[in-house]
């Protein structure tokens, strides 16, 4: 063989090796289709978001769905849109936070792999308000908020 050919091959080779491998996220190779590496980068996500307010911005698709409970008694509701202009930060309590300790807490009442709801809750003051994040082009964007508060 020729050193033209020699080459070329070598060339191919390369191509067909480094082309089938997964491009590192974070210094590791993952699958989307993990459930539980998504779940667990919710967590990660959420903790950030709760306490970064440029993160916050960054990571809600706009304009942003509000859905608000105008009547409970005939379940009417009122949907607006938000632009990034209009948005404020939202203080969402973690564990250990000092929102525990008033009253405020936060559940995950759904979750899948692509789409998570989260609820935050206010025992004596009527605080109903669910937050839905969902998993797009390998990040967690806020696309919806949902207000049921009395």
């Amino acid at each position: 063989m020729t050193s033209i050919y020699k080459i070329k091959l070598l060339f191919c080779l390369s191509l067909v090796l480094f082309s089938c491998q997964e491009a590192p996220v974070g210094g590791q190779t993952r699958s989307m289709s993990n459930q539980s590496d998504s779940i667990s980068d919710f967590n990660h996500f959420i903790k950030r978001f709760s306490s970064d307010s440029v993160f916050q911005v960054k990571h809600c698709l706009f304009p942003l769905k509000i859905v608000s409970l105008i009547d409970p008694v005939d379940e009417k509701y009122s949907i607006d849109f938000i632009e990034r202009i209009d948005f404020s930060f939202i203080d969402l309590p973690s564990e250990g936070n000092e929102y525990q300790k008033s009253g405020y807490y936060t559940e995950i009442t759904s979750r899948q792999a692509d789409k998570v709801s989260m609820l935050l809750r206010h025992n004596d003051m009527g605080i109903h308000v669910e937050y839905v994040f969902s998993l797009q082009h390998k990040e967690w964007f806020l696309v919806e908020v949902r207000d049921e508060s009395t």
